[in-house]
């Protein structure tokens, strides 16, 4: 199973977020309510294709009050 652009983008933005690592030309990377978008986006296609794993809502509900880093 190959990635859609949207998934390819949501694990960068996490990714990104994790890492502490802008996108180029910007100064700061994706803050944590991207993060989340990210997260929440990647749960539902995850779940709506191999129908298990966490739900968006689930994301939402246990997502960090603190940054991980």
């Amino acid at each position: 199973m190959a990635l859609n652009v949207g998934e390819a983008n949501a694990v960068n933005t996490l990714l990104r977020w994790v890492l502490d690592v802008p996108l180029p030309g910007v100064t700061d990377a994706p803050g944590p309510d991207d993060a989340q978008r990210a997260a929440v986006l990647l749960a539902e296609h995850a779940r709506k294709t191999l129908l298990a794993g966490l739900r968006g809502k689930d994301v939402t509900t246990h997502w960090p009050q603190e940054v991980p880093f």
